[in-house]
């Protein structure tokens, strides 16, 4: 396996660690320790994209891993700050509906074996807002409730934002599905008549040869 990989089913696990922390934190020492750990699973999440595209290792499986990483960090953080600060509940509906609407649409994509695209800028921006706001809320849990209101307003409109963003991406990648499936090219193997067989390995009759590169028909070959 590789290590973004790694990287990404270690910030899963420290989704359990970060719950416990921030639940059950009753000094100021345990919750700098608990927005510790988001700092952590952070600079994981910045540091596996990096290797990842640095030294190649992007794999299908990465472009899973992470963004499922990055959901269940997303999911943990604000249902926990819902149930610190339960009467700004309108916002973290917005933030899990978000997420929700995005987890469904990756999930309709897969299933239609259309190729997943990376993440955007505003994608990006949205996390680093994200973290910026949470961090601050869980380490400093006696900040001033409008003070907390107002970050989370702030977080609330870029979340917002980020999904209209995506909407036309996602849009895109349904309408330019590739008919063979998640990176399969359209175009049809190409023939060989000096090995009587195509591309793709499989025996083809040396009385049809392929005409046109991008075309679809055969034609008859006439015999000498």
């Amino acid at each position: 396996m590789s290590i973004p990989n790694i990287l990404s089913i270690f910030r899963m696990a420290l989704v359990p660690v970060f719950l416990h922390l921030y639940l059950n934190a009753a000094t100021g020492r345990e919750y700098l320790l608990a927005a510790g750990i988001l700092v952590l699973s952070a600079l994981t999440d910045v540091l596996d994209g990096f290797i990842a595209r640095r030294y190649h290792m992007i794999t299908k499986l990465g472009q899973i891993l992470d963004p499922a990483a990055d959901k269940m960090t997303l999911a943990a953080v604000t249902l926990s700050l819902w149930h610190k600060i339960p009467d700004l509940w309108p916002l973290f509906a917005i933030f899990i509906t978000k997420e929700l609407l995005m987890v469904a649409g990756t999930l309709k994509l897969m299933h239609k074996k259309t190729d997943i695209a990376g993440a955007k800028w505003f994608g990006k921006l949205y996390t680093v807002i994200f973290y910026l706001v949470t961090v601050s809320i869980v380490a400093f849990p006696n900040l001033n409730h409008r003070l907390v209101f107002v970050m989370l307003a702030f977080m609330g409109i870029f979340t917002v934002f980020s999904f209209v963003m995506y909407v036309p991406v996602f849009w895109n990648s349904t309408a330019n599905r590739l008919p063979g499936g998640m990176g399969e090219s359209p175009v049809p193997p190409v023939f060989s008549l000096a090995e009587g067989r195509s591309n793709r390995g499989k025996e083809f009759s040396p009385n049809f040869v392929q005409k046109g590169k991008n075309s679809s028909y055969l034609v008859h070959k006439p015999p000498l």
